[in-house]
C-alpha cells in the first residue's frame, strides 16, 4: 500500500485578534491599559500570527476620591442652646468619573449656653449743676448684662445737658438805722445779693440774721 495516498492536507490558519478587554484603572502617571488577544482564531498549522500591538495605552484622569476637609470653627449659639459646625469635601473632592464622596455627615451638632446681649438699664438721676452750667447721668448695661459671648450695649452710658448752675445766696447791705423808739432802733438787710436760686444755698444767718437792734437815746 502506498502510504503518501493516505495523507491529509491541513490548511495553515493564520491568527486573528479577539476583541479589546477593558481598559484598566487610571495610574498615578495618568495612564491607562489594555490588551487583546490573538485568539480570533489562534494561529495554527503554520499560519501567520495577529498583525499589531496586542496593547495599547491613553491618557487619562485617575479616580479621585473624596476626603474631608477640616472642621470649621463652631458657629454661634443659637437662643435654642445649639451650635454647628461644617465641613466639606474638598480634601480632595471626588473626581468627576467615578470618585467615591466623602463618607460620613458635613454637619455637626452640640448643645450650648445661649448667649445674652447686654441690654441698658434705667438712667440714673440728674447730677447737680457743675459751676460751668453742665449736669450728667449714667446708666448702665445692667438689664441684662452681656454673657456667653453676647453683645455689648450699643450707646453711650452717659448723657450731659445744659443747665443753671446753683447761685448761693448772699446778704445785701444794711438798710438805715430807724428811728429811735422805746429805747431801740433796727436796721435790716435781704438774702438778695444774690438771691439763692437753682438749688443754691440760702443765706447763712449769723448772729444778727436779717435785722439788727441796737439801743440808742431820743435825748
Amino acid at each position: 500500500m502506498n502510504n503518501r495516498n493516505n495523507l491529509v492536507s491541513v490548511s495553515p490558519v493564520d491568527g486573528g485578534w479577539g476583541n479589546w478587554e477593558a481598559w484598566g484603572t487610571c495610574s498615578s502617571v495618568r495612564q491607562q491599559t489594555r490588551s487583546r488577544q490573538c485568539n480570533n482564531p489562534t494561529p495554527s498549522n503554520g499560519g501567520q500570527v495577529c498583525v499589531g500591538e496586542g496593547t495599547e495605552s491613553r491618557s487619562c484622569s485617575p479616580i479621585i476620591h473624596g476626603n474631608w476637609g477640616n472642621w470649621g470653627a463652631w458657629e454661634t449659639c443659637t437662643s435654642a442652646g445649639q451650635q454647628r459646625r461644617i465641613r466639606v469635601c474638598n480634601n480632595p473632592a471626588p473626581s468627576s468619573n467615578g470618585g467615591q464622596p466623602c463618607a460620613g455627615d458635613a454637619t455637626q451638632y452640640q448643645t450650648c449656653q445661649a448667649p445674652v446681649h447686654g441690654n441698658w438699664g434705667g438712667w440714673g438721676a440728674w447730677g447737680a449743676c457743675n459751676s460751668i452750667g453742665q449736669q450728667s447721668r449714667i446708666r448702665f448695661c445692667d438689664g441684662p448684662t452681656p454673657q456667653n459671648m453676647g453683645q455689648n450695649c450699643i450707646g453711650a452710658g452717659s448723657a450731659t445737658q445744659q443747665c443753671a448752675p446753683p447761685v448761693n445766696g448772699n446778704w445785701g447791705q444794711w438798710s438805715s438805722w430807724s428811728p429811735c423808739a422805746s429805747g431801740q432802733q433796727t436796721r435790716t438787710r435781704n438774702c438778695d445779693s444774690p438771691p439763692a436760686s437753682n438749688g443754691g444755698q440760702p443765706c447763712v444767718s449769723s448772729l444778727t440774721g436779717a435785722t439788727q437792734t441796737q439801743p440808742c437815746s431820743t435825748g
